[in-house]
């Protein structure tokens, strides 16, 4: 499993989005990147994630962010 500086990286280095809304965002990450980036990755693993597993996925990384 790649290292948390990679899973960082991925999901501030998204370039689907308008740089603004990045500046908008007060330092946070935004959600949609680090969904991607988790579907990414259960995908480059070969890992079936429900849309429930999604979501439980992100509250748990937006739980841990707040520390």
């Amino acid at each position: 499993m790649p290292n948390q500086s990679s899973f960082v990286q991925g999901a501030t280095n998204n370039k689907n989005y308008p740089e603004e809304e990045h500046d908008t965002m007060s330092g946070e990450y935004d959600p949609r990147a680090v969904a991607n980036l988790l579907l990414d990755e259960a995908d480059r693993l070969g890992i079936k994630i429900t849309n429930l597993a999604l979501q439980k996925l992100l509250y748990f990384a937006h739980a841990d962010d707040r520390h």
